[in-house]
């Protein structure tokens, strides 16, 4: 499902992404510090605008595969990974930078 729906949101988005003052490093810091509560079934995307968690995550997960790890859209569909271990690996990433 993260696929499905964070794929939409990436590309909704990709003004936004692609501006000079976004960084994917620090919207996954946001999503991993903020408490369970804040995240338990929105979350607060950008300033005043929260949609569904896994929207959030979806989305940033579909980032980091593209636009880091340099995958398409169809490779991502075809990937068996689950969701636990694409998160592991972006935060295994972020933890490098």
């Amino acid at each position: 499902m993260w696929k499905l729906e964070g794929y939409p949101e990436y590309v909704a988005r990709s003004t936004y992404l692609n501006s000079a003052a976004y960084d994917l490093r620090n919207e996954i810091r946001r999503f991993l510090l903020a408490d369970e509560d804040a995240k338990r079934d929105t979350f607060e995307a950008v300033e005043g605008h929260f949609m569904p968690t896994y929207y959030f995550k979806g989305r940033i997960l579909v980032e980091y595969l593209m636009n880091i790890k340099g995958m398409t859209y169809d490779a991502i569909l075809k990937d068996q990974r689950t969701e636990d271990e694409v998160f592991d690996e972006m935060v295994e990433w972020l933890d490098e930078a």
